[in-house]
């Protein structure tokens, strides 16, 4: 992994650190929701560029799991749907 990429982890691992604190104190906050589903994406994007297909697929999972539980709620929002399709691993 290049220093680069080891950066972009922990820069992603905090952030997901602090998205997560978020939706925990303000759970019924969905743009809270949304950006924690967004970071899990990338974070996920970035582990299988790194070779760890595994852990990207199970990252991306949880954040498609965010956004279908979302969904639910709003099963027309077009937006969630896209987000939804570009978070597939």
């Amino acid at each position: 992994m290049t220093d680069q990429a080891a950066e972009a982890e922990r820069e992603f691992r905090l952030a997901l650190a602090l998205r997560k604190a978020l939706v925990s104190q303000f759970p019924s906050d969905t743009q809270y929701q949304l950006g924690l589903a967004e970071t899990l994406k990338w974070m996920g994007k970035l582990l299988n560029e790194t070779g760890r297909s595994n852990e990207a697929e199970v990252t991306c999972r949880e954040g498609a799991a965010i956004l279908e539980s979302l969904l639910t709620r709003s099963p027309n929002d077009r937006n969630l749907k896209y987000k939804l399709a570009s978070s597939q691993f």
